[in-house]
């Protein structure tokens, strides 16, 4: 072997350590990073659990939409839990973002440093005649695939930004609809809180003096109290059924699970011409105030459809979960629905409600007929 095949032997060895080096630097800044992530989902699991004993018990008859609303000791310690697992989150964020450009990083040394070697065994086995050649292609190759991978690197890098400003720019929408649902949230829960508080309750408490009076007046003054107190009875009734429309008695202290099943028993004892069967799964994911809400809203909104409009006489549900999203089936044996009932319905129907509140809570629902007769309603959400 001449002096120049040995020089670049000897070459091709450094530049070999040196990569190494370098390689070995960036794993363990990688394995420092890993280590934080593990640590920092370890403290994710603490809070989350810690907050979950906060949340049980709370009186969400007075919730957080409710004016009457009190905020104990539990819910600041909650508020500030949530607080930080947010932070955390972030950082967690930050470092999978810089896990993921160190990964790439090791990458482009791994190629590097298998082509060094490559290249180190073919210079020791490279003929004196053919030396300054080899080192020629060598030293090309290695400029070559330097280019290609630093061109690799930078479309990689590129490709994952734009991915990650559209989840982020979705996540932001996403930020947005749960905003919007919280703001009706609030509104029903003020208005029904006037309603239950202030028109109802009083009506209440006169009826009870108009009684005290009517038992010190004349008979004819008695009848026109009796036909009052009988006014603000209908009143009262009439108070309750726009509180039950509003959701005013909504129980979210229940799991979804059972909130299903719950609507399904008032269900068949409110519609006994009509057999509802319930497929039911088990429900592996928690869900917040917001999300059991709507989901049986939209659940209220598709069976009220089908009593309406279906004739059916059998109603099939069923639910089931997977990593992300929550799934839920309706199907009935009545008459169909036309094809074109989205564009012949009013804006405000109930299905165009139905599909508008799933869009918000991040799914789909699509309607279609079933080749045996009768209608499907397919909705997701996520979970």
């Amino acid at each position: 072997m001449d002096q120049n095949i040995k020089l670049i032997s000897e070459s091709l060895e450094e530049m070999l350590t040196y990569f190494n080096t370098i390689y070995q630097d960036e794993l363990d800044i990688l394995r420092g990073y890993k280590t934080k992530l593990m640590e920092i989902n370890v403290k994710l699991e603490e809070l989350t659990n810690t907050q979950r004993v906060y949340s049980v018990g709370t009186d969400y008859k007075r919730n957080i939409f409710s004016p009457i609303a009190y905020e104990s000791d539990e819910s600041e310690r909650e508020k500030n839990i949530e607080d930080e697992i947010a932070d955390l989150k972030k950082k967690r964020d930050d470092l999978e973002n810089k896990i993921d450009n160190e990964s790439i990083i090791l990458k482009a040394y791994e190629t590097r440093i298998a082509k060094l070697k490559q290249a180190s065994a073919a210079s020791r086995t490279i003929s004196k005649s053919m030396a300054s050649e080899a080192a020629r292609r060598v030293k090309e190759e290695e400029r070559n695939s330097f280019i290609t991978q630093a061109r690799i690197d930078d479309e990689n890098r590129s490709k994952l930004q734009r991915e990650r400003e559209e989840q982020a720019a979705e996540e932001d929408r996403r930020r947005h609809y749960i905003s919007i649902l919280k703001l009706i949230a609030f509104k029903d829960t003020y208005v029904s809180t006037v309603i239950d508080k202030r028109i109802k309750e009083e009506i209440g408490v006169n009826n009870h003096r108009l009684n005290a009076v009517k038992r010190n007046v004349p008979d004819d003054v008695r009848l026109s109290l009796d036909k009052i107190i009988r006014k603000n009875d209908e009143i009262i009734n009439i108070s309750e059924e726009q509180l039950r429309r509003m959701d005013y008695d909504f129980r979210d202290d229940m799991s979804l699970d059972l909130l299903i099943a719950d609507f399904v028993v008032k269900h068949r004892m409110a519609h006994k011409g009509v057999e509802i069967e319930y497929i039911k799964s088990i429900f592996e994911k928690t869900y917040d105030f917001i999300q059991k809400k709507y989901i049986m809203c939209v659940m209220d909104i598709v069976f009220d459809n089908i009593y309406k409009h279906s004739s059916a006489r059998k109603v099939v549900m069923e639910t089931h979960e997977d990593d992300e999203m929550l799934f839920i089936s309706i199907s009935d044996n009545g008459i169909g629905i036309p094809d074109d009932y989205l564009e012949k319905s009013e804006w405000y129907s109930g299905l165009h409600r139905a599909r508008e509140l799933v869009y918000l809570l991040g799914g789909e629902m699509e309607v279609s007929n079933l080749m045996s007769g009768g209608t499907r309603v397919d909705i997701s959400v996520r979970a």
